[in-house]
């Protein structure tokens, strides 16, 4: 199964590898998506472009921070505990 560029706007570069079709009938479409490098998108343009479009829609559908969590000036967070406070929040969704 293709996996397309999910940027609405991918096919509106103009670029031969979007160029799709036959001899005189040829059209733009949204580029194949080979990785997940850059989350669903052919590139960091489309990407942006993607986020622009959306991060409305992505913000009320998981919901805006109400209020910041504070940390004292005098504590310091190592690395590793960074990256498991990362972990705790990807696993909590």
């Amino acid at each position: 199964m293709k996996r397309f560029c999910q940027n609405p706007l991918c096919y509106a570069n103009d670029t031969q590898d979007r160029l799709r079709g036959i001899k005189g009938q040829k059209v733009y479409q949204n580029r194949v998506v080979n990785n997940n490098y850059y989350y669903g998108c052919c590139t960091q343009r489309c990407l942006n472009d993607f986020l622009e479009i959306n991060i409305n829609r992505i913000i009320n559908y998981i919901g805006a921070l109400t209020e910041t969590p504070t940390r004292p000036q005098q504590q310091s967070i190592t690395y590793h505990e960074y990256r498991e406070l990362l972990k705790a929040k990807r696993d909590n969704q």
